[in-house]
């Protein structure tokens, strides 16, 4: 269990760090976690005018990644909580395992390189992790707010390879790491994109979870046709006719593995061969058919 102290019960001694304040000011606590009369880790939280600063997390070495830190800092997050004040914690670039454990009790970073560190916020609100998915011409962009606002996502960030400099190959290597850096922040993002490379997506998804964020997937079809005719119609981004039907053609045996693919927390399937309609949602294991007959990349009525 977590004990929680105020200045007056403080001393140097009762933490475990090696930059122990002298003492405490007001309004400013010290948290530590025992195991019978052994300390196993400590921090101190800094008041700073309304703001909560959580400072030098220490976990004895012999028990570190056993949960200490999480269980730490989650219990002075608990007493914090009803204060209703900003709570921040700094965390070196480098330090991947204390980055992520604050990820995922619901740290956002707000700003990297500064003077002690990343500064990582405290949020109770779960990232959305959207990946809206189909070939080329399906409309997945021109269709992305309404998408979004369908699915209830909350997204600033897009990552878009056609959006990025490059040949196709440099655009797609590009975007997968601008993800994967935005992934590592724990920041809300939406990823647009041909998603037929499975591997991939599987590793997108699975570290989304793993720092906890609500995955939720979108394909978007139209027939090979229509994309066609949507794609020649473009200023920009041209593309061949046989290579736009070698896409989907390709993107059509991978579609229906996403409906058992681990790490979706909501799918989402649309039609938009003339307008966005919604075919099949699937949360968690529910499957919902708003029309089971519409033309997919496979036959959606054997779900429904």
């Amino acid at each position: 269990m977590v004990s929680i102290g105020t200045p007056s019960q403080y001393s140097p001694a009762k933490l475990i760090g090696p930059n122990s304040p002298e003492s405490l000011g007001k309004g400013e606590y010290f948290a530590v976690l025992k195991d019978g009369k052994t300390t196993l880790g400590s921090l101190w939280v800094k008041k700073y005018n309304n703001d909560y600063i959580l400072r030098d997390v220490f976990v004895r070495p012999d028990v570190r990644r056993q949960g200490v830190a999480t269980k730490l800092v989650r219990g002075v997050l608990e007493h914090l909580a009803p204060k209703e004040s900003p709570i921040f914690a700094y965390v070196k670039s480098d330090n991947k395992p204390a980055r992520d454990a604050y990820i995922k009790l619901g740290f956002r970073l707000v700003k990297k390189g500064a003077f002690q560190g990343d500064k990582y916020a405290y949020t109770s609100s779960i990232p959305d992790g959207v990946l809206v998915c189909g070939p080329p011409g399906t409309g997945k962009t021109s269709n992305l707010l309404k998408l979004l606002r369908d699915v209830g996502a909350k997204v600033d960030k897009v990552v878009d390879p056609d959006k990025l400099a490059g040949t196709h190959e440099e655009q797609s290597k590009k975007a997968v790491e601008l993800l994967n850096d935005t992934i590592e922040m724990g920041e809300p993002v939406v990823y647009v994109a041909a998603c037929h490379g499975l591997r991939t997506i599987r590793s997108i998804l699975g570290r989304m979870k793993e720092l906890k964020y609500k995955t939720k997937v979108v394909i978007v079809y139209t027939s090979v046709p229509t994309a066609i005719q949507r794609i020649s119609a473009r200023t920009a981004q041209p593309l061949d006719p046989a290579i736009t039907k070698e896409v989907h053609e390709f993107f059509a045996t991978k579609a229906e593995a996403y409906l058992t693919m681990p790490g979706v927390d909501e799918l989402y399937l649309y039609n938009n061969e003339h307008n966005l309609t919604l075919l099949l949602t699937k949360k968690e294991k529910t499957i919902t058919c708003m029309d089971p007959h519409g033309a997919f990349f496979f036959d959606v009525s054997k779900y429904c």
